[in-house]
């Protein structure tokens, strides 16, 4: 026996070591898997600010940056949230109301309005759940309200104060536009003129060149001409000179033979002897003054003869150069009319060039006219602009920043509160405990008389029943009394005590037949039973996060299913869920009684004197 106990006392540990690990194992890492309600109402606003809060923070909640913060939120509309937060399907719902876009955008208006998301919580079903719906909802809304509309409005405010100097420096570029397109028409203008005096004078110029070209013309035949008589005069000059030296040394001899005559004459004269007569002697002394003057101009002639001719072959060296002069300067006047034609005709075009300039320039002039009068007038609309757009010092920016730095706020709501989820799990606890401890103290189950007595098995196994009721109904009213002397607040006092008797009954007859089946190891059926009641508590740890298989069997065990509708009977939320809860708390009433069945009809088979039996007897009663 000592041995069977040292085994029972490792073994309980071990095997409840192994179920809790089991059941609660990665548990707060599951947070997915608590299905959390979403119902964006939101209506997205369009236009030329288009928004979609909603959507956005709806996408920041199911998809967060952070995997480890994230809750199993479900997108859906209102009737089904509803009926799920009521039947337990949701443990909360995040409702999103359909102004909130337009809340959000509003604070870039002159009357920012702040908006709220309605979170809607059932505590009695799981606090942790509630909580953590209720921190991520928050934190969620404010990072949302945080990033978009605190850097939505500070730059829209400061981009509004930027705006008023912009306008003001755009109306001041706009006023210079104006007198910079004015002095553009001015100038326009003059070069409209000045291109219409250049037309002119370029026609002039073609006029004048075709003159030039045509008087070209004229030089070069009469310079053609003056060569062929230079080269006559060259010819003639040559002949000249050649004749004037033989005039000059014909001259020379006269002059010569003049002298010797006028010296023969003079001496003639002297010696006129006086019988020649006066006459006669007058006669030779003239002549012979004459012959002296014939040979002074003779000698003059002789003189004058050889310069003749000196400058005659002078001449006549000169026309050959003169004559390849003239040569020279028809041929230049023909390239002169040449280049005169091409220049007409280069001043012809450049003067149609001057005429399109002139016309372009007084469009340019019209439009120029029109800039400088838009101007103007974008000037006056803009000065007036910068006077009506708004003007923000810092401390007014930062006073609306700080207006619209939170404009998204969570409410909070609840539809179930955890008053009725701890009386239930205090009254659940302690009749649970009630059940153990009345097996414990209880000196005899049955009475090994009882086992060979003529009564039935069935009847054995009533009576029993009987007395377990009316121990657990004793225990679920005085548990209920002590609640309401403690004041604690139930919805139905005489409710609640009904159904904390009918769980008693039904903890201490699962209890007992436990023992009568299994006598000593009942104790450990009985902790690991316990082991998992307390795993599928959902009012710590949403049962969604539990193991797949200990979220299927948790509806179904004795406490979970006596906590599902004492939290609604403390509450006075009642219902129709009710029917479940009640209809397994007496199955296991059913089950325990066909335990004791079992184990009573097992003790019987055997031999009365057998060792067996006296064992079974003894445990029994134990």
């Amino acid at each position: 026996m000592i041995a069977l106990a040292g085994a029972v006392a490792i073994v309980i540990p071990l095997l409840g070591a192994a179920v809790a690990s089991a059941s609660l194992a990665d548990r707060m890492n599951r947070s997915d898997d608590i299905p959390i309600a979403i119902v964006n109402n939101d209506k997205i606003v369009t236009g030329d600010r288009p928004m979609a809060a909603g959507r956005a923070l709806t996408d920041a909640l199911v998809h967060p940056d952070d995997a480890g913060v994230a809750l199993g939120w479900v997108v859906t509309d209102e009737a089904d949230a509803a009926e799920g937060l009521q039947d337990g399907d949701y443990y909360a719902v995040l409702t999103i109301p359909e102004e909130f876009s337009a809340s959000v955008l509003s604070a870039g208006g002159d009357d920012p309005v702040a908006t709220q998301v309605m979170l809607e919580t059932d505590p009695g079903a799981s606090a942790a759940a509630s909580v953590a719906s209720q921190v991520v909802a928050r934190t969620a809304t404010e990072t949302l309200g945080r990033e978009v509309t605190t850097a939505f409005v500070s730059s829209t405010i400061t981009g509004v104060d930027q705006l008023s100097t912009a306008l003001a420096d755009a109306a001041t570029g706009a006023g210079q536009l104006a007198d910079g397109t004015g002095q553009v028409r001015d100038g326009a203008a003059q070069v409209a003129s000045g291109t219409a005096e250049v037309a002119d004078g370029l026609q002039q110029l073609s006029t004048g060149a075709d003159d030039l070209a045509a008087g070209s013309r004229r030089v070069a035949d009469g310079a053609t001409s003056l060569s062929g008589g230079a080269a006559d005069l060259r010819d003639g000059t040559a002949g000249v000179a050649a004749g004037t030296a033989q005039v000059g040394e014909a001259t020379s001899a006269t002059a010569a033979g003049s002298r010797q005559l006028a010296d023969g004459l003079a001496t003639l004269a002297s010696s006129c002897p006086p019988t020649a007569g006066a006459q006669y002697c007058a006669a030779v002394a003239a002549t012979a003054t004459s012959a002296g003057s014939l040979a002074s101009s003779a000698g003059q002639v002789a003189a004058g003869a050889a310069t003749t001719a000196s400058g005659a072959q002078t001449l006549s060296a000169s026309s050959g150069a003169f004559v390849q002069g003239a040569a020279d300067l028809a041929a230049g006047a023909r390239d002169a009319a040449s280049g005169a034609e091409r220049l007409a005709a280069a001043a012809a075009s450049a003067a149609t060039g001057a005429d399109t300039l002139s016309t372009g320039a007084t469009d340019l002039v019209a439009g120029a006219t029109d800039v400088a009068s838009g101007a103007e007038e974008l000037a006056t609309k803009l000065s007036d602009g910068a006077a009506a757009a708004p003007s923000y010092t810092d401390d007014q920016i930062a006073q609306v920043a700080d207006v619209v730095a939170q404009p998204v706020t969570v409410a909070t709501t609840s539809s179930g509160s955890a008053a009725g989820w701890l009386p239930a799990v205090i009254t659940a606890a302690v009749l649970w405990i009630g059940a153990i401890a009345t097996l414990a103290i209880r000196s005899r189950a049955l009475s090994a008389a009882a086992l060979v007595s003529p009564m039935s098995s069935g009847r054995l196994t009533l009576a029993l029943f009987r007395r377990n009721l009316a121990i657990g109904a004793a225990q679920g009213l005085a548990v209920t009394a002590m609640l309401a002397i403690f004041r604690v607040d139930l919805a139905s006092v005489l409710g609640f005590g009904a159904l904390a008797a009918l769980a008693a009954v039904t903890f201490i007859t699962l209890v007992s037949g436990l023992h009568v089946l299994l006598g000593r190891w009942a104790v450990v059926a009985i902790a690991l039973l316990t082991l998992l009641e307390v795993s599928t508590l959902s009012g710590v740890l949403p049962l969604q996060t539990a193991p797949s298989w200990l979220a299927a069997v948790a509806p179904f065990l004795p406490v979970s299913a006596f906590l599902q509708v004492g939290a609604q009977v403390a509450e006075g939320t009642i219902s129709s869920d009710l029917v479940a809860p009640l209809v397994c708390l007496a199955i296991w009433s059913f089950i325990g009684a066909g335990l004791v069945l079992l184990g009573i009809r097992r003790s019987r088979s055997l031999p009365a004197a057998s060792p067996s039996f006296g064992r079974r007897a003894e445990r029994m009663a134990a």
